[in-house]
């Protein structure tokens, strides 16, 4: 259930999905927390907007919860018995996870009941999974990103990446996979071809594209540090260093309406707000979590 009652009124609002079993909602405008989501026994690893009055969560409990934004209520959808790495909304009806067994389970959102299709494609965890196109993309252990479609048993596509695959991001028509070392492959993916590897030196557990189709934004390791960079993956070389980062892992990224604004999330609890062609300092730095932020949603 949720406390710190409040009505949600559309306004600028971020989900975050903490290691602290909680999930909170974020008024952008004022950079404050007005509920906090409570229901989960483990840790949330992942969040997905359904609509502007509901959101999805995942957790280390293995379960699933859709969340009324108003009364803070949940319900729960049966699932496996393994941790729920990520979790990704398909279309108004459907959403898929993707957990630590390597399986991945599409629901229609009305039936808690069951899934309505399995895949068991990956040997490994999935750590990251995407929709694209109404299609689902996921990224694993096993070092393969596999492009699934809802009523074909086996992937349409598979792309072998070769490291564990920490992050995915879609940028135009292509796929941003981020791997245990430290490269980011740019795959196209109708065709499946790999374009392009990019260096990076550290690994990247955050991506987000931009509005040009040959740019992104990852957040790498960085010794204690976590470093935001823009890159363009073309000319492969790094167009803008976002100072002032995090003193942690950067784990997500999330844009607000303006897509010049972007937040990004911290394994120190953090939150910070960016404007994208400004570098040297964020706009906000917001003290979320006590414990490290895993996921972010807009509603």
């Amino acid at each position: 259930m949720g406390n710190e009652s409040s009505r949600h009124d559309g306004s600028d609002t971020i989900v975050s999905a903490c290691s602290d079993n909680t999930l909170k909602l974020w008024d952008m405008n004022m950079h404050a927390s007005y509920r906090t989501f409570e229901g989960h026994k483990g840790a949330v690893k992942g969040v997905s907007r359904v609509d502007e009055t509901r959101f999805l969560s995942c957790a280390t409990d293995a379960n699933t919860h859709l969340w009324d934004v108003n009364s803070g209520n949940f319900i729960s959808y049966k699932g496996g018995k393994s941790t729920i790495e990520s979790i990704a909304t398909i279309d108004n009806n459907t959403f898929a996870t993707g957990d630590n067994e390597g399986v991945v389970r599409c629901y229609d959102i009305r039936n808690t009941d069951t899934h309505i299709q399995l895949f068991t494609h990956h040997r490994r965890p999935i750590r990251n999974l995407i929709q694209y196109n109404n299609t689902i993309i996921t990224g694993a252990g096993d070092g393969q990103v596999a492009v699934f479609q809802l009523n074909k048993p086996q992937p349409i596509r598979t792309i072998n990446i070769g490291a564990s695959i920490l992050s995915l991001a879609s940028l135009g028509g292509n796929l941003l996979a981020a791997g245990t070392d430290s490269q980011v492959s740019v795959c196209h993916i109708n065709s499946g071809n790999k374009i392009k590897s990019l260096e990076f030196g550290r690994p990247s557990h955050a991506l987000i594209g931009t509005d040009d189709p040959c740019q992104f934004i990852i957040g790498c390791e960085d010794g204690m540090h976590g470093r935001i960079s823009m890159m363009h993956f073309k000319k492969g070389s790094v167009t803008k260093q976002y100072r002032e980062s995090h003193n942690g892992k950067v784990t997500a990224f999330n844009y607000l309406k303006n897509k010049n604004t972007f937040v990004s999330a911290c394994s120190d609890g953090s939150m910070k707000v960016w404007d994208t062609n400004e570098t040297n300092a964020p706009l906000h730095h917001i003290p979320a979590h006590d414990r490290s932020i895993n996921a972010l949603c807009h509603l």
